[in-house]
């Protein structure tokens, strides 16, 4: 290991950082005592001291609640949440329809390892969170579905993220019209689906795709885009947003579809609801 990089950084634990986030969210009245919380975070606790957060925010904030880890997923732990909040389902909140699932998304820039590896670490820590919840309003986006592809699928001859796109069309019924992509510019995918189309040379007026300047080594995009859709920026009036990025240190895939709240839609259209259906309450 080499020394230095146990001072690098800021030297925020998670506990220090969930807390701040937890306390806040107590304050808005989100964060009742039988919530159900999801730790999203991909880098390793630097201070033993603080080891046990989840622990930790169980016995101060949702004595009552359940917690779930997503951090063996990488740097796609996000998606892994997501897609975990999808298949909970009503089911697990029969009885208590205005209990809300919370997603708390964390990042450490202080990382002791050996430089040695090349280790990849973000620039900065940071915390996001995403509260989700049965009820709906006029403010509410709708989550779809999220996941996660692992590597070995998107190196598939078969594989190209055209097909994939279409089949999630098929999948949730509706048309490409209807549908806005965001992805970083740099994922290798985004550069993959480029070339293509330039070997075909064809433009590909199926979908409308915004490219994302992101470069930074993060798992936090998925809180920032987001944080975007609920604000309405630069939805562009669509009715339903996928978000795909790739992880840090593979191939693999995450995704998640959503439909923005409806002040940012250009018409009403009929629901297609699925019966897990959770509403974004706020991120």
């Amino acid at each position: 290991m080499s020394w230095e990089t146990v001072d690098d950084g800021c030297r925020y634990s998670y506990s220090e950082m969930g807390g701040w986030m937890l306390d806040t969210l107590s304050q808005m009245g989100v964060l009742s005592n039988d919530a159900t919380l999801l730790l999203s975070y991909w880098t390793p606790e630097f201070n033993p001291d603080h080891s046990a957060f989840g622990l930790h925010f169980i016995h101060k904030y949702i004595p009552q609640g359940k917690v779930y880890d997503t951090c063996e997923t990488g740097s796609l732990t996000a998606f892994a949440a997501l897609h975990i909040t999808s298949k909970i389902g009503k089911s697990h909140l029969q009885g208590t329809a205005n209990e809300n699932v919370v997603i708390l998304g964390m990042e450490q820039n202080t990382i002791p390892r050996d430089l040695k590896d090349g280790y990849p670490i973000p620039i900065g820590a940071s915390v996001g969170s995403i509260v989700l919840s049965t009820d709906s309003t006029q403010r509410s986006g709708r989550l779809y579905g999220a996941d996660i592809l692992s590597e070995t699928q998107c190196l598939e001859d078969k594989f190209t993220l055209r097909k994939f796109v279409l089949d999630l069309c098929n999948e949730y019924n509706f048309s490409e019209d209807e549908l806005l992509i965001f992805i970083p510019y740099t994922n290798f995918l985004a550069k993959k689906w480029r070339y293509d189309l330039s070997q075909k040379n064809e433009k590909d007026d199926l979908f409308t795709v915004c490219y994302l300047p992101y470069n930074s080594i993060s798992s936090m995009h998925t809180f920032d885009i987001l944080s975007q859709i609920m604000r309405g920026k630069d939805t562009q009036g669509r009715r339903f947003i996928l978000f795909i990025d790739e992880a840090i240190q593979t191939l693999s895939l995450g995704w998640f579809l959503v439909e923005p709240p409806k002040p940012w839609r250009k018409k009403e259209l009929e629901a297609h609801l699925l019966s897990h259906d959770f509403n974004f309450k706020g991120v």
